[in-house]
């Protein structure tokens, strides 16, 4: 008997105030993107043995108009939130950010150490976005994976 695997898709978006080290973050994670007035959208999927999750992120640019950063947030499922270590005193100013663009969604954020290499960045990434989209799956199906 074939196993269907279960399939999903949501919504992330990626914020900080960095846009060189999102773009970092995006490259980590993503597999094709698109820049559009401010606003890049970006794909990914991942699969397990029974599990097919696609996500699409929207990443504002830190000058993006104020309609561009609502439309970023606007439905997401979770939100990353990438921040440099002398950044980490504006977690809650993300965090406030978030609940008003988007409401009480799962939200993982990211504090990047100073002389942080690209391999550590890239199992830092994978970490927190495995447990945003284990908490985003969790919330939406009631933990029945």
């Amino acid at each position: 008997m074939t196993n269907k695997k279960k399939k999903y898709l949501f919504k992330i978006t990626v914020d900080g105030p960095n846009d060189a080290l999102n773009q970092d973050v995006l490259k980590i994670i993503t597999q094709s993107y698109v820049q559009i007035h401010g606003l890049g959208i970006y794909e990914t999927t991942k699969e397990t043995d029974n599990e097919q999750i696609n996500t699409v992120i929207m990443s504002p640019k830190h000058d993006a108009m104020h309609f561009i950063l609502s439309l970023s947030y606007k439905r997401s499922s979770g939100a990353l939130i990438v921040l440099e270590e002398k950044y980490k005193d504006r977690v809650h100013e993300y965090e406030e950010r978030v609940v008003k663009n988007a409401g009480e969604i799962p939200t993982r954020i990211i504090v990047i150490p100073k002389e942080t290499n690209s391999e550590e960045l890239k199992k830092l990434v994978e970490k927190y976005l495995d447990e945003l989209i284990d908490a985003i799956i969790e919330i939406k199906i009631g933990g029945n994976k």
